[in-house]
């Protein structure tokens, strides 16, 4: 299952590149794979979401915002 994700995520990043996405902003936004981890544990498997978590994601997530201006 994890191939088959990061093969199409892969295959998606490509193809934003070929698109003309800058890969400064494509590259990390792929990256925050993460985040989906995280939530599904969340979510499934009720793992608790710290502090230092979500002030975790939140960094994650300024910095792709940051990226893309």
């Amino acid at each position: 299952m994890t191939g088959c994700l990061k093969a199409i995520s892969f295959s998606l990043m490509l193809f934003a590149l070929r698109r003309g996405g800058s890969v400064s902003v494509v590259v990390p936004i792929v990256q925050l794979s993460f985040l989906v981890t995280m939530i599904w544990a969340t979510l499934f498997l009720r793992e608790m979401l710290t502090r230092s978590k979500l002030i975790g994601i939140l960094f994650a997530i300024a910095a792709i915002l940051s990226f893309s201006f």
